[in-house]
């Protein structure tokens, strides 16, 4: 893929980078860069949405990122400022940021002991009432795949919080 290949080095140095020190020293700059990148799954040019999904997807499985660090800027509806996010009402924003929780939950197999369900449930229950059908086929995704991690412990965590009817 020419977009990684100009970066190798840059992976590289991620994977070296796994330190409590290092991840502390770099951690601003990874959500900053994390940010932009979930700012870039909305945009109108697909093939940079592509390469933007591609990019957190494999910058997920270095320890300094990890799937955990994204998936708490995925939920998160402030920058790292504070900041509430235009993105978290935007449809193209949301749409993005679930098929991406999906498809980290699924490649990484993410269960109770990794993220935090409570979270993440509620975040794709909220979206399937929304407007937009792709946003609603994204957010049942997420709960399809949390699903297929950990089962019917995902059904018993809905009843016990009130989510199944």
């Amino acid at each position: 893929c020419p977009v990684f290949a100009d970066h190798q080095d840059s992976y590289k140095t991620l994977e070296k980078i796994d330190s409590k020190a290092d991840k502390l020293e770099f951690g601003v700059l990874i959500n900053q860069i994390i940010d932009a990148l979930l700012t870039k799954l909305a945009d109108t040019n697909t093939n940079l949405q592509s390469k933007a999904a591609e990019a957190l997807v494999k910058s997920s499985f270095y320890a300094l990122v990890g799937p955990v660090i994204q998936i708490e800027r995925i939920l998160s509806k402030r920058d790292i400022k504070g900041n509430i996010t235009k993105e978290s009402k935007s449809h193209k924003h949301l749409a993005g940021r679930l098929q991406l929780l999906a498809s980290l939950i699924n490649q990484h197999k993410l269960g109770q002991n990794d993220i935090n369900i409570q979270r993440v449930t509620a975040y794709a229950i909220e979206n399937l009432s929304m407007n937009n059908a792709l946003v609603r086929q994204n957010a049942y995704l997420v709960l399809l795949r949390l699903y297929e991690t950990i089962g019917i412990q995902l059904l018993t965590f809905l009843a016990l919080h009130g989510q199944t009817k």
